[in-house]
């Protein structure tokens, strides 16, 4: 009966310790999800963008620039619901709003051949 009392006590102390090993994938977790929330917090706007047609604009490809420089990337291409124009997403880099706004204008630039 003794044996049985040691048993019991050995099993439970291990039981009651956290093994050094399970903090290699707490960290890996921890370290995943402060990259999400890094990601997530340091997205610029998303705008919708509303055009009689999406000649020329390819979602992932085409860039939205201001003054040359590149301020967006056009997300994705969609038909509205009645059918009657598209709606073109970007999603504008951090910084950006200030450029955004009520009278923003936005126009495509297609390469000329003469």
């Amino acid at each position: 009966m003794n044996d049985q009392a040691d048993l019991q006590q050995a099993r439970r102390g291990r039981l009651s310790r956290v093994s050094p090993v399970w903090l290699v994938p707490l960290a890996a977790l921890l370290i995943t999800l402060w990259l999400a929330v890094d990601a997530l917090s340091n997205r610029g706007p998303r705008i919708i963008l509303e055009m009689e047609n999406a000649e020329g604009i390819e979602a992932g490809r085409t860039l939205i620039r201001a003054l040359n420089v590149e301020v967006g990337v056009v997300e994705a291409v969609e038909l509205a619901d009645d059918l009657s124009h598209t709606h073109v997403s970007p999603r504008m880099n951090p910084g950006t709003e200030r450029l955004l706004g009520d009278g923003t204008l936005f126009w495509v630039v297609k390469a000329r051949t003469e």
